[in-house]
């Protein structure tokens, strides 16, 4: 079976690449701070955020290259513009690209050759989901393993309190509707194709995040409808 990967939802064998094998499975780390304090069993345990993931994977090229060289030139954009990264036997989860860098281009004859890239993860491994709406007073269940950071469209007027679980949120203002992009935590507003910061219209600094397990919305004010499109990752 012949392995590939898909960055931005296009395949490397359309640059002529393969993988020679499955690569390995690599996992985020948390970091983790522990302290020994006198006079208590054991050391105390503080849990951090997780780490990005550094992952190398071999790639050659395929039997119909007749130009090695040329055609790594062509493929290394490839790879330095992606941010969305799929393996070809688990594509209902996908990686998100931060970093590339190239190994050296092991080239001993014109039409063959192979090399290595180092890829620099964001530490989770997400789910393809939708964007779903939300009822009031319902619950949607997360189908990872960790909590996520959702993408939120609020549509209503005036002030309006969000619960979900025990996070309580306060927007005040809205004329119409609010997004929240919870990983990047900003507050915007998409009009006529352009972002325009809505920071003002939320009281509360945190952002929403949906939890392991049942997570229910429910609100105060006039909402007309939630969009959610939660993100669900392992770690």
């Amino acid at each position: 079976m012949m392995y590939t990967v898909l960055i931005d939802n296009v395949s490397c064998s359309d640059y002529g690449l393969c993988i020679p094998e499955r690569p390995n499975i690599v996992t985020a780390e948390q970091d983790i701070d522990t302290k020994l304090i006198r006079g208590r069993n054991g050391s105390l345990t503080i849990p951090y955020a997780y780490n990005d993931v550094d992952h190398e994977i071999p790639f050659n090229f395929l039997d119909d290259v007749k130009d090695f060289k040329q055609t790594y030139r062509i493929a290394k954009p490839y790879f330095k513009r992606g941010s969305k990264f799929i393996m070809s036997d688990d594509p209902h989860v996908y990686r998100k690209m931060k970093k590339v860098q190239f190994g050296d281009a092991d080239n001993t004859i014109r039409e063959y050759g192979y090399f290595d890239v180092t890829f620099t993860f964001d530490p989770f491994e997400y789910l393809t989901t939708q964007t779903v709406s939300i009822n009031k007073g319902s619950f949607i269940q997360n189908e990872g393993t960790i909590y996520s950071q959702p993408y939120m469209k609020i549509y209503g007027t005036g002030n309006i309190t969000l619960y979900i679980n025990s996070q309580v949120f306060i927007f005040k203002g809205l004329t119409d509707f609010i997004e929240l992009d919870c990983d990047a935590m900003i507050a915007f507003r998409t009009v006529n194709g352009a972002m325009v910061l809505a920071d003002n219209l939320m009281e509360t600094l945190e952002f929403p995040i949906l939890e392991e397990g049942k997570n229910y919305f429910d609100w105060i004010g006039n909402v007309t409808k939630i969009e959610v499109n939660p993100y669900w990752r392992y770690f």
